[in-house]
């Protein structure tokens, strides 16, 4: 099946907007005369959703990707549910949308104090990476104004000076943490803990990535970036390649 299709088979059970009957088109009424539809969603009652296939080449490896719900979330159950999930991951990808990354206070926690010490906990803290989305979507004249750029930069110049300052603040919020580790910690080396750990960051574009490989064809040409290789998708590939672990690699060839 084509991926469209396949994303429209899986929202039924995953997307909160996604009606379980589609109540619109009304439903033939039973003996009674009452009508037989009910309309809901299926994802309050699931709990997880696998899916396999051997056509994806970037979990040919053997990686398994697990999507699941951010940290401080609300219900108790998918808070749970995260908590587990870090302690088994052999790598913990954090993703949010590239304005949400540096301004919002939900993004930025996700990298404070409780999530920091629970990674170095479960020995995950080395393992950990940020991925910015939609790099793509920004307002040229907006980007000049904020990021004090000459009044000529082009959009790709834009979108590449946003990139590299979200990169920027991101680990300066993260080195931050990892002195605020070592100073309630009672440790006088600080600087030891920052060179011990590092935090790649890649500000995404799957959009224009799809539009570049010729999977969007009817939604125009790419908005910003000119090559697959810019939008930064086939290099976070790559990484997902190699987080894979030596076992499962195995079972995978």
């Amino acid at each position: 099946t084509d991926a469209r299709t396949f994303r429209r088979q899986l929202e039924g059970y995953m997307d909160s907007t996604t009606d379980l009957v589609n109540c619109r088109r009304g439903c033939a009424p039973d003996r009674f005369g009452r009508s037989q539809c009910f309309c809901g969603n299926y994802w309050p009652i699931v709990k997880q959703v696998r899916v396999w296939s051997r056509n994806w080449s970037v979990l040919s490896t053997g990686g398994v990707l697990v999507d699941a719900p951010g940290v401080h979330d609300d219900n108790s159950a998918r808070d749970a549910v995260v908590k587990r999930k870090l302690k088994d991951a052999d790598a913990v990808w954090i993703v949010s949308n590239i304005v949400r990354a540096v301004n919002d206070k939900t993004a930025r926690d996700m990298l404070g104090e409780h999530f920091r010490r629970q990674l170095l906990m479960d020995g995950q803290f080395g393992a950990l990476a940020f991925i910015a989305t939609q790099s793509d979507v920004l307002d040229r004249s907006e980007a000049v104004r904020s990021l004090r750029l000459p009044a000529g930069t082009s959009l790709l110049q834009c979108a590449q000076a946003r990139n590299q300052f979200t990169v920027q603040r991101l680990k300066q919020d993260f080195h931050a943490g990892l002195r605020e580790m070592a100073a309630q910690a009672g440790s006088a080396d600080a600087d030891a803990l920052v060179s011990r750990f590092d935090l790649p960051i890649f500000t995404v574009s799957s959009m224009d990535y799809q539009k570049l490989k010729g999977l969007r064809p009817a939604d125009g040409p790419p908005r910003v970036w000119a090559t697959p290789e810019q939008t930064l998708i086939p290099r976070l590939a790559r990484v997902g390649h190699r987080a894979a672990p030596a076992e499962r690699q195995g079972l995978a060839a």
